[in-house]
């Protein structure tokens, strides 16, 4: 029986210091974080695993379960919201999206488990017969110093077909669960890595024998995301988070700061227990590792399934503009994405071209938010680095207009078009051949110089020169020499079409020629000791390949 005038509910009245100590108290228990995690330690392994699987239902037609990519960044979208009841409702938002780039998939063997009262216990493995490095590289740890003889046995043991089929039929007959083993195409992608990823996806659907069957149709074959999963699909994601070291425990655990005038640091928890038991609990926020562990996000919702060869992939009904995903100067510390997409909404764990694992999600989706049918309006595909909303190149240059290194390179392109007059292509070819056809006569030595003793002698030979090079008609004379110079293997250059003449052979003397001032003379008439098949550059060539040095340097190289 309560006494008079005092409730049940009434709290005792206690102190002014004590409620004091019981505000702090509450404030002191802040941190965030779960301990369904613990340890929170490095991952053991860098590509999401699997750890459970969709059940399997054999009334549905048979399916793949999961895929890989590689996560590029994110990026805006704006669409309508379809949501009874919502404030948004038939407004637009704007939401954060992810590109997952998923090139196809290689299937290279078949798994068969067995059901054991500890567990499934794999039966046996059948694999393809032909295997691509990449996925070799798997199986080193080096493979330069490798011996390379993954697989050898096994394809001596199976190279008649008999031995595979007698493996598929014990899967059929054993077996529960069969799993499809496949492996990244990572060579397609802007990485360095070239050891692709390899990962078991479960087959459900169907009877054992249609699933063996039809992972076994799927070998060596390319599997695209979009026959995996589709549009407005709800997906969870498996990866490793992004990693930040050894931290602190405010930053690890989100614990509350302490007082500015706390002794020895005010980053820490002010206790960390009682005397007995005399051990820190689990339980209780300590530094340590944090970042680049194992997680498992939920129900991300994909918008959208972007194909490699569409120009248009990131096009929509109300933004008809021919642009790709890729944001212009690619995607910051990634590139760009060549290969198939997948556009999820929100951010997922892992940083950028990190490996990431797409799984169904393990029960029936039929939330309002899972079920609604996304009509994306406009996606963001501006530079994620610098300045400016541009949403394509030619959308920039029409705002900017013409900029001066656009006219720089323009009237370069112009000069050198109009000084050698040849077609894009066949000027390549054209100039690469000449160039090293040059570089093969730089090579031979010189057999005679033009050597004058006098300022008169020096002047005759010019004149002479410039007329046997200014003359058109052919004498007897010019004839004959024309005559020894063929017997004498110099062959006239036809690349171009230019008027040349022969230098006659007569002007080939032994003079030197010095003057008063003894000013540097560099030789005009040159005679070499042996020449190719192909003949010599013509003139114009030669004076080109002299003004345009560096350009052919730079098509050589």
């Amino acid at each position: 029986m309560a006494a008079a005038g005092v409730t049940e509910n009434t709290k005792p009245r206690g102190t002014l210091k004590r409620e004091k100590l019981e505000v702090e108290d509450d404030e002191t228990d802040d941190e965030t974080g779960s301990l369904a995690y613990l340890p929170r330690k490095r991952a053991a392994r860098h590509r999401g695993k699997v750890k459970s699987f969709p059940k399997d239902d054999p009334k549905k037609p048979v399916h793949l379960t999961a895929t890989m990519g590689y996560k590029a960044g994110m990026t805006t979208i704006v669409r309508d919201l379809e949501r009874p009841g919502a404030k948004m409702h038939r407004k637009e938002i704007v939401e954060a999206v992810t590109i997952v780039e998923t090139p196809p998939m290689i299937a290279v063997g078949i798994v068969g488990y067995i059901e054991t009262p500890r567990g499934l216990r794999s039966l046996t493995t059948v694999w393809a017969d032909h295997l691509s490095d990449e996925v070799k590289r798997r199986f080193y740890k080096n493979w330069y110093k490798s011996k390379k003889k993954a697989f050898t046995r096994y394809a001596k043991t199976h190279a008649d077909a008999a031995s595979t089929t007698r493996e598929l039929e014990r899967i059929k007959n054993y077996c529960t669960v069969v799993r499809l083993l496949a492996h990244t195409q990572i060579r397609k992608t802007p990485l360095k890595q070239k050891k692709a990823h390899l990962m078991e996806i479960q087959v459900n659907g169907g009877s054992i024998a249609d699933k063996v069957e039809f992972a076994h149709g799927l070998f060596e074959k390319p599997i695209d995301v979009d026959s995996v999963f589709e549009k407005d699909e709800v997906v969870d994601v498996i990866a490793v988070t992004k990693g930040h070291g050894f931290s602190g425990v405010t930053s690890r655990w989100g614990t509350k700061k302490l007082p500015r005038k706390t002794h020895k640091g005010l980053r820490k928890v002010a206790c960390i227990g009682a005397w007995h038991p005399s051990h820190v609990q689990w339980t209780v926020a300590r530094a340590g590792q944090d970042g680049y562990h194992h997680r498992t996000s939920a129900n991300h919702k994909i918008y959208r399934i972007g194909k490699a060869d569409d120009e248009g992939n990131a096009s929509t009904d109300f933004d008809v503009s021919k642009k790709r995903i890729t944001p212009m100067g690619g995607f910051v510390r990634y590139g760009e994405v060549k290969n198939d997409y997948v556009m999820l909404k929100g951010s997922i764990p892992g940083v950028r071209k990190r490996v990431v694992t797409l799984r169904k999600t393990l029960w029936p989706q039929v939330s309002r938010k899972a079920t609604e049918k996304v009509d994306l309006k406009w996606i963001d595909t501006s530079s994620k680095f610098g300045h400016g909303a541009y949403q394509t190149p030619a959308e920039k240059r029409a705002f900017l207009g013409t900029l001066k290194k656009d006219l720089a390179s323009s009237s370069a392109r112009r000069a050198l078009s109009s000084r050698l007059s040849l077609p894009s292509l066949s000027l390549r070819l054209a100039l690469r051949h000449q160039y090293r056809q040059y570089r093969q006569y730089q090579q031979y030595q010189l057999r005679q110089l033009s050597k004058m003793s006098s300022d008169s002698a020096y002047a005759a030979f010019l004149d002479k020169a410039n007329q046997g090079l200014d003359s058109t008609a052919a004498t007897a004379t010019d004839k004959a020499d024309k005559k020894d110079d063929q017997d004498s293997g110099f062959i006239a250059s036809k690349t171009l079409d230019v008027d040349e003449q022969r230098v006659p052979p007569s002007l080939r003397v032994d003079a030197f020629y010095s003057s008063e001032t003894d000013e540097p003379f560099e030789p005009v008439v040159l005679a070499l000791d042996h020449l190719p098949s192909e003949g010599i550059p013509s003139l114009s060539l030669s004076l080109s390949l002299l003004y345009f040095y560096d350009f052919y340097l730079a098509i050589e190289c």
